[in-house]
């Protein structure tokens, strides 16, 4: 099974976490392989996509939201998760977050 992580970032912290990510499905007996979406990668022959971004003003930096739309009809046909990391107020304590309203866009 493989797992594609792609990521987009400003200053490295969603690139930990995507390298962590992978970490996770290597130990379950995955191949994963990371790449960071300023790199333009391709998404290729994956059992799934993850798809992660540094929010900054709650919006995705722009390299990881121009891969997600160019990879738009490809990613329609594998399973797909985002996450997002970023700067959190108070409102992190209390429960689920909703994404923020570009990603869920892209998810939709």
């Amino acid at each position: 099974m493989m797992a594609l992580i792609v990521y987009g970032t400003r200053n490295g912290g969603t690139a930990g976490l995507a390298h962590m990510i992978a970490t996770s499905f290597e130990r379950e007996g995955w191949q994963a392989d990371v790449r960071d979406a300023a790199d333009a990668p391709g998404i290729g022959d994956v059992d799934v996509v993850v798809v992660g971004g540094g929010l900054y003003a709650g919006r995705w930096v722009p390299s990881v939201r121009h891969w997600a739309r160019r990879h738009t009809s490809t990613l329609k046909l594998v399973p797909v998760w985002f996450f997002s990391s970023g700067p959190l107020d108070d409102s992190a304590r209390t429960g689920d977050l909703a994404p923020a309203p570009g990603v869920a866009k892209l998810a939709r």
